[in-house]
């Protein structure tokens, strides 16, 4: 009986474009980043549908305010800093609202999430560095400050296992975005331990962090307090929105209508 030979050279082998499964690859991990951003945006009640848009790409100039490119500037090099490994701050955005301060701290959340970046290098008790186990947190986590006080203090929360995880991403997230400082004025002095609690530990374990916050810088100092007003100001790069422009002036928002139309592509709009 004749054995037939299978013929290898006789088959084409299967061409695999590597750069398009790349590509593809990236495309769904930006789509997972921009999908738990939104997610956390709903959990922490602050969700806008306008805050969907944020991006350093979306940016755009009201009459030529050089506060905004300062306060881009800041954002885009923070952000920089965190995927180089150079140093691990915290930035702090303060002044009035509906200045667009939420805007550039989405921009570099999203920015994030969807890096490249390697692995967060935490450094333990010992003295020794390990890599931060991005599988287990989010890479970057949105909340708002009096969320997060209630994750660290309240035990009414009916799932515990959830309320401990969200916890603990507050701790270990490799960047952390808190919003609304100080806004409940029912709620400060435990805002205020918690967030000693949290940045305390995320500022030793050398976790990046931006802050954002309606007060001034006295209204800041007296909320904080001295001890943790000092431990902030000792690693944070602090910035005055009080010179951006009012995103909700009607004149603003027929201004970035106007231009989001004549570009076709969305602009930074009302936060």
């Amino acid at each position: 009986m004749e054995i037939k030979k299978f013929d290898v050279t006789a088959q084409p082998l299967p061409q695999i474009d590597w750069e398009a499964l790349s590509a593809r690859a990236a495309a769904q991990e930006r789509q997972e980043a921009a999908e738990t951003i939104r997610r956390n945006l709903k959990e922490s009640g602050a969700f806008d549908g306008d805050l969907e848009n944020a991006g350093f790409e979306n940016f755009m100039q009201v009459n030529g305010n050089r506060s905004q490119l300062t306060a881009k500037s800041l954002a885009e090099d923070f952000l920089r800093e965190i995927l180089t490994g150079k140093t691990a701050r915290t930035l702090l955005f303060y002044g009035p609202s509906s200045t667009g301060k939420t805007y550039y701290a989405l921009s570099v959340l999203k920015a994030f999430c969807a890096s490249q970046k390697p692995p967060l290098k935490i450094q333990k008790q010992d003295g020794t560095w390990e890599d931060a186990n991005i599988r287990q947190w989010h890479r970057g986590y949105y909340t708002t400050s009096e969320t997060a006080c209630r994750l660290l203090t309240d035990n009414t929360w009916e799932d515990k296992a959830e309320r401990k995880h969200k916890a603990q991403k507050l701790m270990e997230a490799e960047l952390l975005i808190i919003d609304e400082l100080g806004r409940s004025l029912q709620t400060q002095k435990k805002e205020r331990d918690s967030l000693f609690e949290i940045l305390n530990y995320r500022i030793s374990t050398r976790r990046p962090s931006f802050l954002i916050t309606n007060f001034t810088e006295n209204e800041m100092v007296d909320f904080f307090g001295a001890a943790l007003f000092n431990r902030i100001n000792g690693v944070a790069a602090l910035f005055d929105a009080s010179k951006l422009p009012n995103m909700r002036d009607p004149q603003v928002q027929e201004q970035l209508k106007a231009r989001r139309e004549r570009n076709g592509r969305t602009a930074m709009s009302a936060l």
